[in-house]
């Protein structure tokens, strides 16, 4: 397989020009132009604030306390709603800005399950894709699960997330040809952690080694038991990492062992040159 990957970054927020939760919940206007769209995906409840369906963002707000307004560091802060309801503002009112992902060959769609914002809308986003480039277009889906060491909140995502997989697929809405599970600990979302050394490692061992090898699944032996578009889904379960040996280290022990080798064996040279018949002599003791 040839040829070249290109990668793109888009902020939804900004796309779907939303700077705050409240944004997603006016009355009317919102819920009605996302309502009324007729390219798939179709939304026929909007459930930020659709009172003709019993949903009320104040009630939201009594049920989640915790619900933050803004999107400080560009997240949904754990919260799956929020992002769906992010993206089909994006793809509504996002116009020419929003990626139309014309063009040939597989898609990979790589997210977070933990989180709020990826896995939230991952799903919607398949189907967007599909939408475009057409219902046998593939796509490789790569996740990262959180750790067993991070919060109840990203580990119930990431089931979540995992379920709906699971559910697509017994309904026969079979929206990814691969599915490539990989985790890392820690993910580093707090400040500081794209520093740590775990973080550092699998950011530079993922581009080159589970992503690029993935897409020769199709040619492999393997890609007969892992297919994704299954009766339930196919998990390639991946890890990789970056093995370095200190290798200066190494050659300077080489170096030193052979030294005292060299050392050794001249000083036993020097020894017999010198006393020819004392072996012999100790040998005859014998």
């Amino acid at each position: 397989m040839g040829g070249s990957v290109k990668s793109y970054h888009y902020h939804l927020p900004d796309l779907a020009n939303v700077e705050r939760v409240s944004s997603l919940t006016s009355k009317g206007g919102i819920a009605e132009q996302i309502k009324n769209r007729r390219e798939r995906p179709l939304v026929d409840v909007w459930w930020m604030n659709d009172p003709e369906y019993g949903f009320d963002y104040q009630m939201l707000k009594q049920i989640d306390k915790n619900i933050v307004d803004d999107f400080g560091g560009g997240g949904v802060h754990r919260r799956r709603a929020i992002s769906k309801a992010v993206f089909y503002k994006a793809i509504t009112q996002g116009g020419e800005h929003f990626p139309s992902f014309q063009g040939h060959g597989p898609v990979a769609i790589v997210v977070g399950l933990g989180g709020g914002t990826g896995s939230g809308m991952f799903i919607d986003l398949a189907r967007y894709i599909k939408e475009k480039r057409g219902q046998e277009s593939k796509i490789w889906l790569f996740v990262v699960l959180p750790a067993a060491s991070e919060g109840e909140k990203e580990q119930l995502n990431a089931a979540i997330a995992l379920s709906e997989i699971e559910y697509l697929n017994m309904k026969d809405d079979k929206l990814f040809n691969y599915i490539i599970v990989s985790s890392l600990s820690p993910t580093g979302y707090v400040d500081g952690g794209d520093r740590k050394q775990e973080v550092v490692e699998f950011d530079s061992s993922f581009p080159p080694y589970m992503f690029i090898n993935s897409f020769y699944l199709p040619t492999a032996d393997i890609s007969a038991i892992v297919d994704a578009k299954k009766d339930y889904s196919g998990f390639i379960f991946a890890d990789s990492h970056v093995i370095e040996y200190p290798v200066e280290n190494l050659r300077s022990l080489k170096k030193g062992f052979e030294d005292v080798i060299e050392s050794l064996s001249g000083g036993i040279s020097q020894n017999r040159g010198e006393n020819p018949e004392r072996g012999h002599g100790l040998y005859r003791d014998q």
